[in-house]
């Protein structure tokens, strides 16, 4: 049970973070949409469960975003986990990871608005696809 708090809340963290570099991407209304969301971000997650984390995006070649997330429950230990997929449209970010022992798929979603930004997260299990879990985020540029 407080593996998959941890990591949902790991989840939560990049949700936030992705979200922030959504907004920001909004905010400089460029070609390329991705720049504002590129970096380090740090924030708190909560909701069915809650902590601290550390996340970071890059461009590789190609265009493609990638990065990880460093979730820090406040009930259990941290991790640090490779997103799956991060996408930027409209402004918005989307991303998906899962938990170490791959049990849980977490997407974080949000925008950015300066140098902040916030969204949600929700937690699904892998067998069987049930939501186990939601909340917010926020984060700020490191």
């Amino acid at each position: 049970m407080h593996t998959r708090t941890g990591l949902s809340f790991s989840a939560a963290a990049l949700i936030a973070a992705f979200g922030l570099f959504a907004g920001l991407t909004t905010a400089a209304a460029s070609a390329d949409d991705s720049a504002a969301f590129i970096g380090a971000w740090q924030g708190s997650w909560s909701g069915d469960s809650s902590g601290k984390f550390e996340m970071n995006i890059t461009k590789g070649s190609g265009g493609k975003l990638s990065g990880s997330i460093s979730p820090k429950p406040d009930d259990g230990d941290g991790y640090t986990v490779e997103f799956k997929t991060v996408e930027i449209a409209s402004g918005k970010l989307t991303a998906k990871f899962e938990d170490p022992g791959g049990e849980v798929e977490i997407v974080i979603t949000g925008s950015v608005e300066g140098k902040s930004a916030k969204g949600t997260y929700t937690v699904h299990q892998k067998s069987g696809g049930s939501q186990a879990e939601t909340g917010s985020w926020t984060a700020t540029r490191k």
